[in-house]
C-alpha cells in the first residue's frame, strides 16, 4: 500500500486554496499512485501549466509536497489482516 493516501472530500481543497474543484473529483479512500487526483501547483506556475504543449512541460512542475504539510497517521497492524473488516480500523480525525 506504498504511496497511498485519501481525499475525504473536496471542500478542504476548495476552501484552503480558494479553487473550484471539477464535479469529476470525488471523495476516494484508498487512492493508488496510478489514479488521476487534483494536483495542486503554486500560484506562480499557472500560466506555465496551461501553456504546456508536452508532458515533460507538464511533468517539471509536479514536485513532491514539502516535509509536513500532509498529515500523517499511526494505522493499526489490524489494517493488513484479511479477517478484520470492521470499524476499529477507521480513525476519526
Amino acid at each position: 500500500m506504498c504511496g497511498r493516501y485519501t481525499l475525504h472530500t473536496t471542500d478542504e481543497l476548495e476552501e484552503r486554496y480558494r479553487v473550484e474543484v471539477s464535479e469529476a473529483i470525488r471523495p476516494n479512500y484508498n487512492v493508488a499512485p496510478s489514479q488521476m487526483m487534483p494536483v495542486i501547483l503554486h500560484p506562480d506556475d499557472e500560466a506555465q501549466w496551461l501553456a504546456a504543449d508536452t508532458e515533460e512541460d507538464i511533468r517539471v512542475l509536479l514536485t513532491p509536497l514539502e516535509s509536513g504539510v500532509l498529515e500523517t497517521f499511526e494505522v493499526s497492524p489490524d489494517v493488513n489482516t484479511v479477517r478484520v473488516n470492521n470499524e476499529t480500523l477507521m480513525a476519526v480525525c
